[in-house]
């Protein structure tokens, strides 16, 4: 077991689990921490309260480090840092000198900016952990048509002249009748949430609304893999009364209809075929999820060797019908609210006082810098919350995220 030095969050951890009931031993196996550090953490608990597990405050980072310079440097330098941890100095710089709001300021070298950056570097590394809703891990059992949907990307195919494709598929869990094949370009530069939006929104127009959607962790489905954060299309999916289902880690099983359809997909449209445009590629993978449809048999169970269409003809007919026009009448914006609820975030302050939740800078105090506190959704204050791990459980801060409106979600703003 380990004796390192452990994090506010660790220690928040531990005395949680000890509270549940979890013994000093197995606190210390499940967190790989050596027993003495637990019980250590626990006398320091019972002695001192939540003040007591509270890191010792830093001091100042690299001496001198930019302090000869305009503050607006420093706070760029830091704000593209977080926005691009991968970045390098000399990128960095780069892109500070293109900034409108550091035009005739003078700018460090990189020797000086890569010192005051190096404080923070392990906040834009380190993992955060978020408290995962009960209700979107439960086993979800498949009873009817259109109840739940998988939905998945096929890895890229090259199919001719038109390059390269990565298909965005979805699949009924019942039937696995294939939903709809629709052809993006492998690149995922420039794809966004917006545009898996304009494309679903024909498919549920044709097709009804499904009760459940069942995705893995690709961020532009789930927002973030550690889910760290509920991504904006899994709201929309919450508004329009689609319960979202993600995938455990590395378990692409529990997608195995989806999965199904990936290779069926590719041994019809990438294998021995080539299309001079996307769109004749979506012509024929059109015309061949048709004839999987309706003419085909199927392999899945419930269809006993008959096209989906023929074994279940109910397909055909929306669980619940959608009518994009519509879509800002019936959209449930209560029921995103309750979603976020049912959510708990842990976020380390950074040293001038800050958190960062939805990409969104909020200040909680630069006395609660290199805590950790807690951020929940209130529903009376219709706000976030965040909170101190305090004996007095502190209100730091109430706030609101632009991004969480109905108009944001829907994309109408």
């Amino acid at each position: 077991m380990s004796k390192r030095e452990t994090t506010h969050r660790e220690r928040i951890g531990m005395i949680k689990l000890y509270q549940a009931g979890m013994s000093q031993g197995e606190i210390a196996r499940r967190m790989n921490l050596h027993k003495n550090t637990i019980k250590k953490w626990c006398r320091v608990h019972r002695e001192q309260g939540w003040d007591g597990l509270r890191p010792e405050p830093a001091g100042n980072p690299a001496a001198g480090a930019l302090r000869q310079f305009d503050p607006m440097v420093r706070y760029v330098a830091l704000r593209l840092k977080c926005e691009h941890p991968k970045w390098g100095p000399d990128v960095l710089l780069l892109e500070m000198g293109r900034r409108a709001s550091l035009k005739g300021k003078r700018l460090p070298g990189r020797s000086t900016l890569a010192a005051y950056l190096k404080p923070y570097l392990p906040r834009l590394t380190s993992e955060r952990s978020a408290v995962k809703r009960r209700a979107a891990t439960k086993i979800w059992h498949i009873n009817e048509v259109h109840e739940c949907w998988e939905m998945d990307f096929k890895g890229s195919e090259a199919v001719g002249a038109c390059g390269e494709v990565a298909p965005l598929l979805l699949t009924d869990a019942l039937t696995s009748a294939p939903i709809a094949e629709i052809m993006l370009p492998a690149s995922r530069a420039g794809l966004t949430f917006r545009r898996i939006q304009a494309e679903l929104r024909p498919v549920f127009a044709q097709w009804g609304l499904p009760d459940a959607m069942r995705t893995d962790r690709d961020t532009i489905f789930v927002g973030s893999r550690r889910l760290e954060w509920p991504g904006m299309l899994l709201l929309w999916f919450v508004g329009l009364g689609i319960l979202p289902i993600i995938n455990d880690p590395g378990c692409p099983t529990q997608n195995a209809h989806v999965e199904r359809h990936g290779l069926t997909w590719k041994n019809r449209i990438a294998v021995g075929t080539s299309f001079e445009t996307f769109a004749e590629a979506q012509a024929y993978s059109d015309q061949a999820r048709i004839d999987r449809l309706t003419v085909l048999p199927s392999r899945n169970r419930v269809c006993a060797g008959q096209p989906p269409m023929l074994a279940h003809p109910e397909l055909a007919t929306p669980r619940r019908t959608f009518d994009p026009a519509r879509e800002a009448e019936f959209f449930d914006f209560e029921a995103v609210e309750l979603y976020l609820a049912d959510w708990v975030w842990l976020r380390k302050v950074d040293k001038v006082g800050y958190i960062s939740l939805a990409d969104h800078n909020v200040s909680v105090g630069r006395a609660y810098a290199g805590q950790t506190v807690e951020i929940v959704y209130d529903l009376n204050v219709h706000a976030f919350q965040a909170f101190a791990h305090d004996d007095a459980h502190s209100l730091l801060n109430t706030f609101t995220l632009d991004v969480i409106s109905p108009d944001y979600i829907m994309g109408l703003e």
